[in-house]
């Protein structure tokens, strides 16, 4: 979630217009007690203090405004709005008014509102940086991939130390089709000279006992220590861990939780909520924490604390699991990965060294709540149904390309598209779809709604069609779980390459193509073959779990080891007086 607030704080009443009525007595006074209180985070204080201030002067574009900031902040959306709109109406001019109910449309899920408003705000003032990094991060999810990436660029333009808004571009690069693997890596290290490079000068010596057998301090940083995919894979590794070898510190960026966060607290040795602490403050627990390696679980996702990583607190450092690329920072050592997600070669791509396990990078604890596995819906129906469950950032004009030649090869074939975000990105897939003589009647569009109805989507499906060049992971290991098949198509790069890896540890290698032509083959021979559908979904779930993806115990210990060789390394690299990993 992009940090909206922080911004809009240090730019408040930017392009409203003063009044006559704010020089009245105690109107400025109760603004400025308003401010302050806004500032410290205290909403309903702010409130207050503006409501005082109108009761005297209605007609104040910026109080309104800023009443309408907190009152947002209190999730009163409805009063929020009425405030923001006498805001547009006393100053239409007020980039900051557009600005908030932008973030207020997003918020309630309406995103094509919220690109409106943005859209508005950065026209009212064309410098307007958290409004174009903003409204990138709203293109985004509308799967409108150029638009994000312009307006991505023109904020860090405006505004280059915003490392939030850098990581927000670096994501959606990855849905791009147009950069190589040496320009997408370009465009991480870009990342780490912005906001690495400054830092360098005030690295510190880690006082951190050098000791090849210690127990050792154990890190791991998130915002997703919650009900998300990362935490589907690492509270089986946080709960495996052996604690005769490993104290573990979890270190939470977000400021809420749910019950996977307790879950978390209660099988961590330390837990921590760092959202409300600066990196340098972050960088400094965790120094005096005595952290030896530190495990980056986010990269350049939402919420990230890669910044805490430059200044380098921990003497070993490692970016695992939620990312799909390099960091680009220098001081991040290795990153975890495997051979056939990163074969030889692709060290050249990143700032880290590679650390390939000897079998897949996660494993797979299928969620309790799960459906059995239904019978083939094609024998019911008469007709194919493929599904993408990927969100609709990943979905290129490669992959629609390659979908459309699909379903114009298996008449009758519907295909299922999940997790849309709204009736504006709906309507542009439709077109895309349509520019390559697909209808609607062979569409399927399901926006975003309950996990039950995710699944029952997905099972009612016969073959699931991966993105590219931007995989699916957790999704497609869920699909898997409720025997619909993947086919993929595998690239160069990690991101292109995580579904193959996966089909290849369940025995299914052979669903993976390696050019486009092989893609729409497999897809069309796999729908032809109701038999073949039919054996494939019901062994399904022996396959997975007879793969290491179900092996909790055993991949927390490969991953210990992992662990453990990397700290050797530096402490024969500290007794030997050379610098980091090789």
């Amino acid at each position: 979630m992009f940090n909206w607030l922080k911004r809009l704080l240090s730019a408040k009443d930017v392009k409203t217009t003063a009044t006559t009525t704010s020089t009245q007595p105690g109107v400025a006074a109760l603004k400025i007690h308003g401010d302050a209180q806004l500032d410290m985070g205290e909403w309903q204080a702010a409130a207050d203090f503006y409501r005082q201030a109108l009761a005297i002067a209605p007609d104040h574009a910026g109080i309104q405004n800023n009443l309408g900031l907190a009152l947002s902040k209190l999730r009163q959306y409805e009063a929020a709005r009425d405030a923001l709109r006498r805001a547009l109406a006393i100053d239409p001019q007020s980039a900051n008014a557009c600005y908030t109910l932008g973030s207020i449309a997003q918020e309630l899920g309406d995103l094509d509102e919220a690109a409106v408003r943005l859209t508005e705000a950065v026209t009212i003032e064309p410098n307007f940086a958290a409004g174009f990094a903003f409204l990138g991060n709203v293109y985004r999810e509308l799967g409108r991939t150029g638009q994000a990436i312009a307006a991505c660029r023109r904020a860090l333009e405006l505004d280059p130390g915003q490392s939030e808004t850098h990581s927000v571009l670096l994501m959606t690069l990855q849905g791009s089709e147009e950069l190589s693997q040496a320009a997408m890596f370009a465009e991480h290290r870009s990342f780490a000279e912005r906001f690495e490079t400054p830092l360098l000068l005030h690295r510190r010596v880690h006082t951190n006992a050098a000791e090849p057998g210690k127990r050792i301090k154990l890190g791991y940083v998130s915002p997703d220590f919650r009900r998300h995919s990362v935490a589907h894979f690492m509270l089986p590794v946080i709960e495996h861990h052996d604690r005769q070898q490993f104290e573990i510190y979890c270190y939470y960026n977000r400021p809420d939780g749910d019950e996977y966060t307790q879950r978390f607290v209660e099988s961590a040795d330390h837990f921590l909520s760092c959202a409300s602490m600066s990196d340098e403050d972050l960088a400094e627990r965790i120094r005096a924490d005595g952290i030896d390696i530190l495990v980056d679980l986010a990269g350049h996702t939402g919420g990230n604390r890669l910044p805490v990583f430059a200044r380098k607190p921990a003497p070993v450092q490692v970016t695992y699991l939620g990312y799909i690329d390099t960091t680009g920072l220098a001081a991040m050592d290795y990153r975890l990965t495997n051979g056939d997600a990163d074969p030889p070669g692709n060290e050249a791509f990143y700032s880290e060294k590679l650390f390939r396990l000897p079998r897949l990078w996660w494993t797979f604890r299928p969620a309790p709540d799960l459906p059995e596995v239904v019978p083939l819906p094609a024998a019911l129906n008469g007709y194919i149904t493929f599904c993408s469950t990927n969100q609709i950032a990943k979905i290129s004009e490669g992959t629609i390309a390659a979908w459309a030649e699909i379903l114009l090869a298996v008449p009758g074939s519907h295909l299922a598209l999940m997790g849309i975000p709204s009736d504006g990105a709906m309507a542009h897939l439709a077109q895309r779809f349509a520019a390559r003589n697909i209808g609607t009647e062979r569409l399927e569009f399901h926006r975003f709604t309950t996990l039950d109805h995710f699944r029952r989507v997905v099972a009612n499906a016969d073959i699931s069609l991966d993105t590219f060049p931007y995989n699916g992971g957790t999704t497609t290991c869920e699909t898997l779980w409720l025997g619909v098949p993947c086919v993929a198509l595998t690239g160069k790069g990690f991101a292109s390459r995580m579904s193959y890896a996966l089909l290849k540890e369940i025995g299914l290698p052979q669903l993976a193509g390696e050019t486009h032509e092989a893609y729409v083959g497999i897809a069309v021979e796999l729908a032809r073959d109701l038999g073949r559908l039919k054996q494939l979904r019901t062994g399904m779930r022996e396959r997975l779990g007879a793969s290491s993806l179900g092996d909790e115990a055993g991949f927390t210990c490969a991953l210990e080891q992992a662990y453990r060789n990397m700290w050797t390394a530096h402490v024969d690299r500290a007794h030997s007086g050379s610098g980091r990993a090789a």
